[in-house]
């Protein structure tokens, strides 16, 4: 790096700060020479699909860490151990995960996108993970339900995508939808042993910015899983193991979308990997 020529490149209008060689943006973004041009490093903070106002984006839409319970805590009277625990619990209430598949779509869906614990555990943030910046509402749903006596199965499945108002009972807010991807879950068994919800074979996700259902639904506030599967460009089921993948997909090509930058070669580092953008493949890609 040749800190000459970063600093004849310094221009206090479109960059704030210049640490080591490293020059930041007013938008937040990080920039560097390598091989005679400038290049991003990092692109700008909070990237979101749909620009929201700086109160849509505070402490309204983030929810207090929860203390995660390891199984074994038990009940108690006093200091005297009643004999049972968390564990037990869960098994008397929560066992039957085909009748808590919201949760569960969840869960999985968390863990596709390697997070260990989860956003909304309590149920009133307004939206379910967040990745990457990326606020991300999960929906689900199933062919077979344990509490259903018919042996026949409808085809009908619906989806909620209504808005919400941007604070919990504050009607003096817009209702608008407070997230930047939604994944639908569908759990394609029909009886109890193929909608098992443990088998993650047994699922299909199907992933869509909230710019295109917008753009497709307005202010409808539900959503068939039939109209879902004609949705140009996102009607392809995914298995689980493709989840991460689309997600990171779908935000890099926002991403592209959302910024211009000064050079055709943009860089950013992910999970400590430094990738580059591949025009034919619209995505970012591991440097060799």
């Amino acid at each position: 790096m040749d800190e000459k020529q970063v600093k004849n490149s310094y221009d206090s209008n479109r960059f704030t700060d210049i640490e080591g060689g490293v020059m930041t943006k007013k938008d937040g973004s990080k920039w560097e020479f390598r091989n005679g041009q400038m290049v991003c490093i990092k692109p700008p903070k909070n990237m979101i699909m749909e620009k929201k106002t700086k109160h849509q984006l505070g402490k309204e839409h983030t929810a207090e860490k929860p203390h995660l319970l390891c199984g074994h805590e038990e009940f108690k009277q006093g200091d005297k151990s009643l004999g049972f625990n968390v564990m037990d619990y869960w098994r008397f209430q929560y066992s039957n995960l085909i009748d808590n598949l919201g949760c569960v779509a969840e869960f999985l869906v968390a863990r596709a996108l390697k997070k260990a614990e989860p956003d909304n555990c309590n149920g009133w943030t307004l939206y379910d993970l967040s990745y990457r910046d990326i606020r991300i509402e999960v929906k689900a749903t199933s062919y077979w339900q344990s509490w259903k006596k018919s042996q026949i199965i409808s085809e009908q499945r619906v989806f909620s995508i209504r808005g919400s108002h941007i604070e919990y009972q504050n009607t003096n807010t817009a209702i608008e939808r407070q997230n930047d991807i939604y994944i639908f879950c569908v759990d394609e068994g029909r009886d109890a042993i193929s909608a098992n919800p443990l088998n993650v074979d047994n699922w299909t996700f199907y992933i869509v910015p909230t710019t295109v259902i917008n753009k497709e639904y307005g202010d409808k506030k539900t959503l068939s899983l039939k109209t879902l599967q004609k949705l140009n460009g996102y009607n392809e089921g995914l298995k689980w193991n493709k989840i991460k993948v689309t997600v990171d997909t779908i935000i890099d090509q926002q991403m592209m979308k959302c910024y211009t930058y000064d050079t055709e070669e943009l860089r950013i580092f992910r999970d400590g990997i430094e990738m580059h953008w591949d025009k034919q493949q619209e995505r970012f890609l591991p440097i060799d």
